[in-house]
């Protein structure tokens, strides 16, 4: 963006009976537009912005390793829960007895979804039972 200074005098270009305008056309030679010269400064804000976000992309990269590690811990932790969404769906609308990390559950199969079966116990009361939690069945 350029700067347009006007000082007292008159102007070529008539922009004003008492100012004189810096333009190129007024002031043949000059650039109106200088690019400015690049700041050696270590401290420029510029290259303060650079290395920060340098620093944000190292930080991100070391987080997305890390995610990717807790998710295979994950699976190993949980396992495979295929096996057991396939009790679940081969028995729909059976009476099951299943172990989990919170007790026995026994009742009729009701809904099977991707990580949880809905059982319904004989008095009537809906337990969710998410796959992670069956330990046998």
């Amino acid at each position: 963006m350029g700067v347009v200074y006007i000082e007292k005098s008159l102007c070529s270009q008539n922009v004003t009976n008492s100012f004189r305008c810096s333009c190129s056309s007024c002031n043949p030679g000059t650039d109106p537009f200088p690019n400015p010269s690049p700041n050696p400064n270590p401290t420029s804000p510029i290259r303060q912005l650079a290395e920060r976000l340098r620093i944000a992309e190292i930080r991100i990269a070391e987080n997305t390793a890390r995610i990717v590690e807790l998710e295979e811990e994950l699976d190993q932790i949980t396992g495979d829960t295929e096996e057991v969404q396939e009790f679940f769906e081969q028995n729909l609308n059976e009476e099951v007895t299943v172990s989990t990390s919170f007790g026995v559950v026994t009742g009729t199969v009701e809904t099977v979804g991707e990580d949880v079966a809905v059982i319904v116990e004989e008095n009537g009361d809906i337990v969710l039972v998410p796959f992670t939690s069956v330990t046998t069945v």
